[in-house]
């Protein structure tokens, strides 16, 4: 394999091998590899293993339910009402009878976020989905949080040195004065790193253009952020003056 794209002091594990469905000659296999590695394979798109160029792509995926529609859980731990992938009603969607399409997790995240973001498509349509690129969005945001936080526990800040914790570590809706906040790459994007008075926390979300313009305002000191403790769909934080 490509020596320059696997950082040597990163772990790197197979996870799985397996061949695929429709061609048992050709194999799959999904590795866990190291912050630094992760972000190189991404950028090169494919490696080569000895004489075979193989393509490479994230392996992230979140789940989706069968009873709700929601992500990041299963439809025997559903607690939720039963929800229609094509319209959105409280149906099964074997008695569905509407013509239109309208994704529940856009819907409700267009309602919580008031984002004016496309809903119509159906709930399995994930190409289309920005909820679901989101929700996978803040899956790497966690996995990542969870290969730095294994390595170091603290970063340096001025002369200060805080703990770094994960946005869910919060307590939920109490208000946090931010001190400071900045743009940090990540391989999956630009994140905004936010200086607690106790604490350092990465936004589980890439930022965006509007985000961006609002930094110096954040680091005026007269804004706070809230974890609103939503996990599957919407916004789980929120930043207010």
């Amino acid at each position: 394999m490509n020596s320059d794209l696997i950082d040597v002091s990163e772990e790197c594990e197979i996870k799985k091998i397996a061949p695929l469905k429709k061609n048992e000659n050709v194999f799959q296999a999904i590795v866990q590899v190291g912050k630094a590695s992760y972000g190189k394979l991404l950028k090169a798109g494919n490696v080569f293993i000895e004489l075979d160029c193989c393509k490479v792509f994230d392996a992230v995926q979140v789940s989706r339910c069968f009873n709700c529609n929601g992500f990041s859980h299963s439809s025997k731990a559903c607690r939720k009402e039963v929800t229609c992938p094509r319209c959105s009603e409280n149906h099964e969607l074997k008695a569905c009878k509407s013509n239109s399409l309208k994704c529940i997790n856009c819907v409700s995240c267009r309602n919580e976020d008031g984002h004016d973001i496309k809903v119509d498509h159906a709930a399995w349509d994930l190409n289309n989905c920005l909820s679901f690129k989101n929700a996978c969005d803040r899956l790497k945001s966690d996995i990542l949080d969870k290969m730095e936080l294994s390595k170091v526990n603290e970063i340096g800040v001025g002369i200060n040195k805080k703990p770094r914790i994960k946005l869910n570590d919060l307590q939920i809706n109490v208000a946090y004065p931010i001190l400071k906040a900045k743009l940090v790459d990540e391989p999956y994007g630009e994140v905004i790193l936010v200086t607690l008075e106790s604490n350092i926390v990465f936004l589980p979300r890439r930022a965006t253009d509007q985000t961006k313009k609002l930094l110096d305002k954040f680091n005026s000191g007269q804004y706070t952020l809230m974890y609103t403790g939503m996990r599957d769909i919407g916004k789980p934080y929120q930043m207010n003056e």
